[in-house]
């Protein structure tokens, strides 16, 4: 079995700790303790953010130069992600938030991160250095370690 490098642990090890934030926001949201939900948005939104932000930073310049058309979905996932974090928290504050935006943004999220766990952490397994690896990290971090 091929080992992975540090980079492609993190950052899947990262879909994963954000996908159990989402199912866990998901669940406080049928509950009635705004407060509780408004913390736990608030950390997964800090740690989409951040994780956006690595990849913006660290894997995606790169990866486009190899594969430009798969690098420019990621980027699309990347802004609708961003948008509707935004559009989620205003909703989330006046009561707004449906149901069904909330199961389709889950479900884009989920599918994001399968065609980055198949191209781009794959990719930089191979491509990135230690000091790559590090400010992936140190972004991270920023975000509140999610």
């Amino acid at each position: 079995m091929k080992a992975k490098s540090k980079s492609g642990t993190m950052l899947e090890g990262h879909h994963a700790r954000l996908e159990r934030l989402f199912v866990d926001v998901v669940s406080e949201a049928k509950k009635d303790d705004r407060k509780r939900l408004r913390e736990m948005w608030g950390e997964f939104e800090r740690g989409l953010r951040a994780h956006i932000a690595a990849e913006e930073a660290d894997l995606l310049p790169g990866y486009e130069r190899a594969f430009p058309a798969e690098a420019a979905l990621i980027r699309r996932d990347h802004t609708f992600f961003e948008s509707t974090l935004t559009e989620f928290g205003v909703n989330l504050d006046l009561h707004l938030l449906r149901e069904q935006a909330v199961e389709d943004f889950g479900r884009r999220l989920r599918l994001h991160a399968e065609t980055e766990d198949h191209g781009l952490y794959p990719w930089a397994e191979k491509a990135l250095g230690a000091k790559e690896r590090a400010r992936i990290r140190e972004h991270l971090q920023a975000g509140g370690n999610v």
